[in-house]
């Protein structure tokens, strides 16, 4: 709970600081009161807020994928007659 209380008062310090060096001079008074509101309410949520993140990309996927094979082996040799398929044949009657 300590730390929490510590957190949310530094993030109100940080925001606050922000605030009154950027938009403190601004003339609109509805624009000011809606940020302070804003830092108030942000100071309080953000501390509880926990974010993990993961440098594994596998961790992302539910399912494993299986893995893509190649459809036909890689031949290192030119191709032989058994290996090409039987010509059609010829229309002409010959």
């Amino acid at each position: 709970m300590i730390y929490y209380a510590l957190k949310s008062a530094l993030l109100l310090t940080l925001l606050y600081g922000g605030f009154s060096a950027l938009l403190s001079r601004e003339t609109f008074h509805r624009f000011n009161r809606v940020m302070l509101l804003g830092i108030v309410v942000l100071s309080l949520v953000l501390p509880a807020v926990h974010i993990t993140i993961s440098n594994n990309p596998l961790h992302l996927r539910t399912h494993p994928q299986p893995l893509r094979t190649h459809p036909q082996p890689l031949r290192t040799h030119p191709p032989t007659p058994q290996d090409s398929p039987p010509a059609p044949p010829c229309e002409g009657g010959e």
